[in-house]
């Protein structure tokens, strides 16, 4: 699935259950792996620790109720993976 959407659209969906985390990410990595020889982009990838994180996430939303889900930020753990990120990097995400 090529992402025609923004990422909101994408959140949406989860917090909907229309799609799971996983699959998301499993489409993420699917196109990542098309398009890596066209646009020489990667040199560094993590798409094993990306599908663990997803299935967490997952596992995670499974126990909310519908009000509960509804209530989530958009990109509720994306600050979570820039800081892990940029600690791996040894940069400091606090700036």
């Amino acid at each position: 699935m090529l992402f025609t959407e923004d990422a909101t659209y994408y959140a949406d969906l989860v917090k909907n259950k229309k799609i799971s985390c996983l699959k998301l990410v499993e489409y993420a990595i699917d196109n990542a792996i098309k398009l890596q020889p066209i646009l020489n982009c990667m040199t560094i990838t993590w798409f094993d620790k990306a599908l663990c994180q997803a299935k967490k996430m997952d596992r995670q939303l499974q126990y909310l109720t519908e009000d509960e889900r509804q209530k989530l930020p958009p990109f509720l753990w994306r600050s979570y993976f820039i800081k892990r990120f940029d600690r791996i990097l040894g940069r400091d995400s606090n700036v």
